[in-house]
């Protein structure tokens, strides 16, 4: 009786710990990329966020003039971009919910005020 019920308790427990998880990889992306790439053959979870923090600063200097009217259009292009590329990786990161972590990045590295980022974001299919 007593192993019983420790063996129900670890099964309850296992359970809600799962769904927690489950939970967090949905609602954030960059723990989703992280993830991923935890389970690729040699994928480095800080490596696969660099190349993305990477990606994102060579797309916007090669595509954005600093203009806060062209910033939509430069989001929109970068997003197309990194949408591609996370579905020829097969990571589990559509466009979507690629977007909240593209515009920390670009608030992060790039100076820009986060209400254009935000109004930019709103402009983007």
């Amino acid at each position: 009786m007593n192993a019983t019920l420790v063996a129900l308790f670890a099964l309850f427990d296992l359970a809600v710990a799962a769904a927690a998880i489950a939970f967090i990889l949905r609602r954030n992306p960059a723990a989703a990329l992280l993830a991923s790439s935890l389970g690729q053959p040699g994928g480095k979870p800080l490596e696969a966020l660099r190349a993305l923090e990477q990606q994102v600063d060579e797309s916007l200097e090669g595509s954005w003039n600093g203009d806060r009217a062209t910033l939509p259009m430069a989001i929109d292009e970068l997003l197309s971009r990194l949408d591609v590329r996370m579905r020829e990786q097969g990571l589990p990161l559509d466009r979507e919910r690629l977007k909240p972590l593209v515009a920390q990045l670009i608030v992060a590295r790039h100076r820009v005020d986060p209400r254009d980022v935000r109004e930019a974001m709103r402009q983007v299919a």
